[in-house]
């Protein structure tokens, strides 16, 4: 672990960065965008984005944000990442506000004689979620991500971009089994 970051209110330089950690962070509160590979991701509030090592990236606040971030490096590192659906092609994972609690939580918590152990508690937990297939959740889990969805249509319904495949790229469902959800 290199560092254990809750970052607030933080006015980033749109100039890109080229780390040599990994990162794995948890949007607590607001907007903004992620840059890396030449793409931008949408950033918002219960989202997850990683950071590969050696990979060019920089933040942009669009609106209060913030996230809590852990920076990793080590002989696991790379395994980890290799673990979770293509981190390089899509590096923001949508619609985990469930684990917000935990690392918030954390955070709070930590010490010099923990933060380790809390540390990687959380990127294995994170990690464990990021590993779950959609299609393998318990009907319970699967109404929860409908939830989620349905919360972000309720506060996102006049925005000109939403629409079915916007969504089920968003939360990682499939288009025919989103619209039969809310059918």
């Amino acid at each position: 672990i290199v560092h254990f970051v809750y970052e607030r209110n933080a006015q980033f330089e749109q100039k890109p960065i080229l780390p040599s950690t990994y990162s794995l962070a948890f949007v607590t509160h607001g907007e903004g965008k992620l840059h890396t590979n030449g793409t931008e991701y949408d950033l918002t509030s219960g989202d997850i984005f990683v950071i590969l090592a050696a990979n060019s990236y920089y933040i942009e606040n669009a609106n209060c944000l913030e996230y809590i971030y852990i920076t990793f490096v080590g002989s696991r590192a790379a395994a980890l990442i290799d673990r979770i659906d293509s981190p390089r092609t899509k590096p923001v994972y949508h619609g985990y506000d469930s684990i917000r609690p935990l690392w918030e939580n954390a955070f709070g918590a930590v010490t010099e004689a923990n933060l380790d152990l809390i540390c990687e508690g959380i990127l294995l937990y994170t990690f464990s979620h990021l590993c779950l297939k959609k299609d393998e959740m318990h009907p319970d889990e699967k109404m929860n991500g409908i939830l989620q969805v349905k919360r972000y249509v309720d506060g996102h319904f006049t925005d000109s971009t939403l629409n079915l495949s916007f969504l089920s790229q968003r939360f990682s469902f499939h288009p025919k089994y989103l619209s039969a959800a809310f059918k």
